[in-house]
């Protein structure tokens, strides 16, 4: 995570605006997804090349702006918003059965 103080170049700034812009969108969105999904963020880590991989998405998110110390308690607040998920049911608790 960035630290409070840590200095940030230009180009960091630039990234940061250009992953922001990108990944705002609908479908940058979900390529986000995509992309954090795809290296192992959402899953426990088994060895080496798939702590690297974690990392990269930590990496990715952290030139986003969106993993800094500054938005810890919001980042916090806002996981414990999420719908807790069932284990049993695979559904959010809460979820309807159906569709309609």
């Amino acid at each position: 995570m960035i630290r409070w103080g840590e200095p940030v170049s230009p180009e960091a700034e630039r990234i940061r605006e250009t992953y922001r812009r990108t990944f705002s969108t609908p479908e940058g969105k979900k390529a986000l997804l995509y992309i954090l999904t795809d290296l192992g963020f959402f899953d426990a880590t088994k060895d080496e090349a798939a702590q690297a991989l974690r990392n990269f998405a930590v990496r990715l998110l952290e030139q986003m702006g969106i993993l800094h110390e500054a938005n810890a308690e919001t980042l916090v607040a806002q996981l414990l918003k999420l719908a807790p998920y069932d284990l049993q049911t695979h559904r959010k608790i809460g979820e309807r059965e159906d569709f309609s």
